[in-house]
């Protein structure tokens, strides 16, 4: 099951559990939800060919940013691909 949570805030989330007897239960807890970081970055040069390097600049808005190729994530420090 998945949700998309709107707005950063408290909600309570309810979780319900039967078993094949069909007991059922249920558990409640207040979450804060967190807005979603905003990945920001600008690029040296808008024309890329094969071979060419270029300079992308963070300007997102988290508290760390990183790159994922082919399943392998980089952190920014390491970035070099």
């Amino acid at each position: 099951m998945n949700y998309i949570v709107a707005d950063s805030g408290f909600a309570w989330l309810k979780l319900y559990s039967k078993t094949q007897y069909g007991c059922l239960d249920s558990i409640s807890q207040k979450t804060r939800f967190n807005k979603s970081p905003i990945a920001i970055y600008s690029i040296s040069d808008s024309t890329i060919c094969q071979g060419d390097s270029i300079v992308l600049k963070d300007q997102s808005l988290a508290d760390s940013v990183a790159w994922k190729v082919n399943n392998t994530v980089y952190p920014i420090a390491n970035a070099k691909i």
